[in-house]
């Protein structure tokens, strides 16, 4: 098992190791896996069928992994036994040690690796005394076959307590239904260290962020009026194991796909939080009930650098 990311702020340690059939032991010697630490890069040979084991050792005891289906239902991992895996740093404490196995798969014809959602990643969730819960995610993914470990943080919400001591979550998780009854059921003892439910400042900051989403897609238009034909598309959040992401656009917000970006600097195929990007078409979805958006664009490409003066 190899040490890939100490995620020491983030409280845990990611480990890798490739598994392989007993078929394909016979024919093939496993060293070391070699990892890019900036891009996430997995510089492996990958020409059949293998796995590769995930495990991260929690270095907090407020934190907890799980994984989700396709309908958002939420199964918490078991925590495997602490002298599971003997720690590289003995002297820092392990309070738990989570493992996933993503199959790598490949085409049966040109064995390219690729891996599939939601099979090719899981999720830690950080639950912080004061109500402050932090879900990160950890992914295999494989970009035109070369594959790469991913981490990033997904989501973030606050638990308040309000006046007959119920829990209030912002923003707000009705629609996860599973993960409410997570959240609850972890504060439901802890409640006392909770701050106060304030809907009149809950209420602003929702004013706030919708006046900043208004905000960029007025100052993309004044962009696109300078520009003539361009089209401009501002990064907003991309999702790595579900390889798609949101960006704001002159006709307001819509989803990408990383097939239909092309960049040149990093890789795997994304797009950063205020990134801006050329783009070739958008395309109504307004009759696709699996989504809440309306729009799609395709054929990205940039990220646009601004000249120096």
């Amino acid at each position: 098992m190899q040490l890939i990311e100490k995620q020491k702020d983030f409280g845990f340690q990611i480990y890798l190791e490739r598994e392989l059939s007993k078929e394909s032991k016979k024919y093939l010697f496993l060293r070391d896996i070699g990892y890019d630490k900036e891009t996430g890069l997995i510089v492996e040979d990958i020409n059949c069928d293998c796995t590769f084991l995930i495990e991260i050792h929690t270095l907090q005891g407020s934190l907890f992994a799980f994984e989700v289906d396709k309908q958002k239902n939420i199964t918490q991992k078991p925590c495997l036994a602490k002298t599971a895996r003997q720690v590289v740093e003995p002297k820092e404490r392990i309070f738990g040690v989570y493992q996933k196995r993503v199959r790598i798969k490949t085409y049966s014809q040109l064995h390219i690796p690729y891996t599939t959602y939601p099979e090719n990643h899981f999720k830690v969730i950080e639950f912080d005394l004061e109500g402050k819960v932090t879900i990160f995610e950890i992914a295999i993914i494989s970009d035109a076959g070369i594959l790469y470990l991913t981490f990033q943080k997904v989501h973030e919400y606050q638990i308040y307590k309000d006046e007959q001591e119920c829990l209030v979550c912002y923003p707000d998780l009705i629609k996860w239904e599973s993960l409410h009854h997570l959240v609850c059921d972890f504060y439901r003892d802890k409640s006392h260290k909770l701050p106060r439910h304030n809907p009149n400042l809950i209420q602003k900051n929702n004013l706030l962020e919708f006046s900043i989403t208004n905000e960029l897609i007025e100052k993309i238009k004044r962009i696109e009026e300078r520009l003539g034909d361009i089209k401009i598309a501002v990064g907003v959040w991309f999702n790595f194991a579900n390889r798609f992401g949101m960006v704001a656009t002159s006709q307001g917000m819509a989803r990408v796909y990383f097939d239909q970006i092309l960049r040149f600097d990093k890789f795997p195929k994304h797009i950063g939080k205020n990134e801006k990007f050329i783009y070739q078409e958008s395309i109504s979805i307004s009759d696709d009930k699996n989504t809440q958006f309306i729009r799609e664009v395709r054929k990205l490409s940039g990220p646009i650098v601004a000249k120096q003066k």
